[in-house]
């Protein structure tokens, strides 16, 4: 053999099939199992990402439209859903449609009375909707509703739901009751505190304390019932001996073992008597914060609802063991870290929780952690002309800047800051105590934002707030 065929040789691969078939499957069957999911996790990320960018110009789409009805009031509002195009200010957008949705009701909110556009009361019990379709927020399109609350024009709330059965919950908003004429207050430095939910807010407090009472009760049965079962079974096993040890030795079966019957459930308490025993109090927090880089401090605001229960009763626990003497459930959202960047005065629609007369069950905390002194007023959601039996508990903490509390209550004011009260004498207690029309009373208002051309069917943000006739 020549070198060069030996060289040939050296060098020719032992294998010159190339790659067969099965092998590109394979490698394709590989790549996909890596692909795939690289694919899908982008998908979802880009549809996350989609949905996430979607949501937010809904919020902002809310907030503005809430802004706006607020600026414009009631009346204002429902005039430019009968403006023309270039004069609507609520929304905007290249196809963008409006219209009072009348459904339900017995006419529109404006109408033509000696050639003047009014704002009127013909819905009754029935909301006031309009309807915003193709409004344009950032890149997407969105369909608006505008809803107001028509409780201004009636005087009886809804009758609460029996207890633990499922029905709606009742609604009794402060336009049914005398509160103080808004438009005396400078509306730029003036902050409303208003759980416009606060009676719902007491109903779903006395729910759950009544479920948890109720559990309770039986679950004290039951580990009662448990109990005289185990030690049945015990005597029924001893029986079974007894009884298998006679019919092996043909004797006498043993008699019937005498067994402890099961325990009798404690009836649960009456309502009234449970709820005799919950207290409520909101608590008011004031505090300064700076907003970005700069030095642009707000007023914060924020506000809750507590309400605990006295757990013993009569010696006995009423929802858990007797050892938790209190229980508490807390409510919010109506004054979450609301920003200001002015603030003189506060006002507070309070409902008490039992009868509007007395206070006994009712106490306000006032937390101020700044160094300004402000108007505070307490107003009371009662009727008009009512006479308070007792007074109203206040706690204050935080500075000791003096507080002008101002209520149709005495004020009994303890804690370690310091308040001047005034309960009619004063000139500020005739913006409580005077009687207000229905230009000047509070609706309750709601912005939902749908996805665009869903017909209204894609909820996407819902927004609530209080807003005055103006």
């Amino acid at each position: 053999m020549s070198s060069q065929e030996k060289i040939r040789k050296e060098i020719q691969p032992a294998d010159n099939r190339g790659i067969t078939l099965v092998e590109i499957i394979i490698s394709l069957l590989i790549l996909m199992i890596i692909v795939v999911p690289l694919i899908s996790s982008f998908v979802s990320a880009s549809g996350v990402a989609a949905n996430s960018r979607k949501k937010m110009y809904a919020a902002d789409l809310a907030d503005n439209v809430m802004e706006t009805v607020k600026n414009l009031g009631v009346e204002k509002t429902a005039f430019q859903f009968y403006a023309a195009p270039a004069d609507f200010l609520l929304g905007e957008g290249t196809a963008l449609t409006y219209k009072e949705d009348e459904t339900g009701g017995d006419g529109p909110s404006v109408v033509d009375r000696s050639g003047n556009r009014v704002f009127v009361s013909t819905r009754k019990t029935n909301p006031y909707v309009y309807q915003m379709e193709g409004v344009q927020e950032g890149t997407g399109k969105f369909d608006v509703r505008i809803t107001f609350s028509s409780a201004a024009y009636t005087s009886a709330p809804a009758t609460p739901a029996a207890p633990l059965t499922p029905a709606p919950v009742p609604e009794l908003l402060p336009n049914d009751y005398n509160y103080a004429d808004l438009s005396a207050f400078n509306s730029a430095s003036t902050t409303l505190i208003n759980p416009n939910n606060s009676s719902n807010y007491d109903y779903l407090a006395k729910m759950y304390f009544q479920q948890l009472h109720s559990n309770y009760y039986f679950q004290e049965w039951e580990a009662a019932r448990a109990i005289v079962d185990a030690a049945n079974d015990e005597i029924y096993a001893d029986y079974d001996e007894e009884y298998d040890a006679a019919v092996a030795a043909g004797t006498a079966l043993p008699p019937l073992p005498n067994i402890t019957p099961e325990p009798t459930a404690k009836p649960t308490l009456s309502p009234n008597v449970l709820d005799s025993q919950i207290n409520k109090t909101m608590t008011i927090e004031i505090s300064k914060e700076t907003i970005g880089v700069g030095v642009n401090e707000k007023y914060k605001l924020n506000s809750y609802v507590n309400y605990s229960l006295n757990n013993i009763y009569n010696g006995a626990g009423i929802a858990k063991d007797p050892i938790n003497l209190t229980i508490s459930r807390n409510y919010s959202g109506y004054c979450d870290n609301v920003l200001r960047n002015s603030l003189n005065s506060i006002f507070v629609m309070y409902t008490p929780l039992t009868t509007a007369s007395s206070l006994i069950k009712d106490k306000i905390i006032i937390d101020n952690q700044t160094t300004q002194t402000f108007d505070i007023y307490l107003v009371l959601q009662a009727a008009i002309n009512t006479s308070f039996t007792s007074p109203l508990q206040v706690e204050l903490s935080g500075s000791a800047n003096t507080l002008r509390l101002h209520s149709q209550a005495v004020l009994n004011v303890t804690g370690t800051g310091n308040a001047s009260t005034s309960n009619g004498d004063d000139p500020s207690e005739r913006l409580i105590n005077e009687v207000t029309t229905n230009n000047t009373k509070i609706y309750r208002v709601t912005i939902e934002v749908y996805e665009g051309g869903t017909s209204f069917g894609e909820l996407l943000q819902t927004l609530s707030s209080t807003v005055s006739a103006k």
